[in-house]
């Protein structure tokens, strides 16, 4: 791939002055905002540097950054830092932990609860071997690109990567990002569109993003741009090819139902904007985009775009709680077909992950409760049926045997959950105690601990 270069200037801040008005959405404390840099010198190698603002809640001696593009860490680094101050004075660093993603930091100051410091720092980065921030022919992903400070949380979340689920969380920033890059590229990114400027070889494109966990994007040569508006909802495809007619219309249509359907019964969606990639990514979720294969499945569509609501807006640390965001999120796609089919396509939807479950449920070493690290790195045999077809079954189960099959009643409470928690940060203990309270059914709590933390079938089981 011939080499180029692209320049993006990453800006997130807390207000920003002149912007458009948006929803009114509850905040933690704890932001990570920055302004970035990035300089992608070829298919194998990117430069990046910037400033991050962070507010802490706590007293701190230590700060860690985690660095995604560290990960895979087979004894050579991935990242090379030039330099990092914090508050305008160089500090010591350390990358630690076997995969090298905790980048630790050594302050000459300790941090007050309620002080604001200015994290500066400059890398070179080498890509490393993942799906998520890569090349793919002339089709370049940027997800987790950058450095971000690691949620404080009784000591700092800096658990090491794990290809077979999401190892990291975030709190809710504002995004203001410039992105410069040869011509021929398209840029695929979230948020409010703002301008494009052209400069000889270059183009440079501004967007801005708000209430958003993370940001990422994607530039190809290839694609295709498809866009429409449904209610003041902003909606784009970003194709590697062309769709027919047909294509185009069904991916439309599946969706502006996932939006019609998951506000209807959820909440209101947090952004004026989404985007649909089609390209080399089979299924993945970033704030206000999604990540689909052009060989278009509307199953994929519909999990992804509920993630919006169930990981972007309700969040949880997936890395412990996957439970929250992956067994949730499966659950509620049945909503979808539930609107669109009744109760046929609620069970529809459903059955064939309990069928899947049973043929492979000796198989499985770890429970719906383990952490990542405990789960085998086999998505078919461990992760993926565990999570996502286990879990799922346990929820069902629960609405089935301790809610009369009422499923309307458990999307109902699913809306006041997201009500309720809608821009925090969610434990399973909390979803659990709100889910029981809401139900109204005693002892909701203590079965669903029990179901996931051990390696039960939930029909068989009291």
């Amino acid at each position: 791939m011939r080499k180029y270069q692209m320049f993006l200037v990453f800006a997130l801040l807390v207000v920003l002055s002149g912007c458009k008005e948006v929803r009114d959405i509850p905040r933690e404390n704890g932001i990570d905002d920055h302004i970035m840099e990035v300089t992608i010198i070829d298919d194998e190698e990117y430069h990046i540097k910037g400033e991050i603002q962070y507010h802490s809640e706590n007293d701190l001696s230590e700060l860690y950054l985690m660095m995604f593009a560290n990960t895979h860490y087979e004894g050579s680094d991935r990242v090379v830092v030039n330099s990092i101050k914090v508050d305008n004075g160089a500090v010591t660093y350390e990358f630690e932990g076997a995969d090298k993603s905790a980048l630790h930091l050594s302050l000459n100051n300790s941090i007050a609860a309620g002080e604001t410091v200015i994290i500066e720092y400059d890398m070179d980065v080498e890509y490393p071997d993942t799906f998520r921030l890569a090349h793919y022919g002339d089709t370049l992903y940027q997800m987790y690109f950058y450095p971000y400070v690691a949620i404080y949380n009784e000591g700092f979340d800096i658990d090491p990567y794990a290809f077979n689920g999401e190892s990291y969380y975030n709190v809710l920033s504002d995004y203001d990002v410039t992105i410069t890059i040869e011509n021929d590229f398209i840029v695929s990114a979230p948020g409010e569109f703002v301008d494009k400027d052209k400069d000889g070889d270059v183009t440079s494109y501004r967007y801005l993003l708000e209430n958003a966990r993370d940001f990422s994007f994607s530039a190809s040569t290839e694609y295709e741009v498809y866009e429409w508006n449904v209610e003041g909802l902003e909606l784009a495809i970003y194709s590697i090819r062309p769709l027919s007619s047909t294509e185009l219309e069904d991916t439309k249509q599946y969706v502006n139902q996932s939006f019609a359907i998951y506000e209807s019964y959820i909440g209101e969606y947090y952004l004026d904007r989404f985007v649909l990639e089609l390209g080399h990514i089979y299924g993945m979720e970033s704030s206000g985009i999604i990540y689909c294969s052009d060989e278009i499945s509307e199953p994929t569509i519909v999990h992804e775009v509920i993630h919006q609501w169930f990981f972007y807006m309700i969040g949880n640390d997936s890395y412990s709680d996957s439970f929250l965001d992956e067994s949730i999120t499966t659950f509620m796609s049945s909503l979808y077909y539930y609107d669109l089919y009744g109760m046929d396509g609620y069970n529809g939807n459903l059955d064939y992950r309990d069928s899947s479950q049973e043929r492979l449920s000796e198989r499985w070493d770890t429970y719906v409760g383990s952490s990542l690290l405990d789960v085998t790195d086999n998505m078919e045999e461990g992760y993926g049926f565990i999570i996502y077809y286990h879990g799922v079954s346990i929820l069902r189960e629960y609405v089935l045997s301790y809610m009369d099959n009422d499923v309307e009643e458990f999307y109902r409470i699913m809306g006041a959950y997201y009500d309720e928690y809608n821009g925090e940060i969610v434990t399973v203990d909390a979803f659990l105690t709100f889910l029981e309270d809401e139900s109204g059914v005693s002892g909701t709590k203590e079965w669903f601990m029990f179901h996931l933390n051990e390696l039960q079938d939930v029909k068989n089981t009291p």
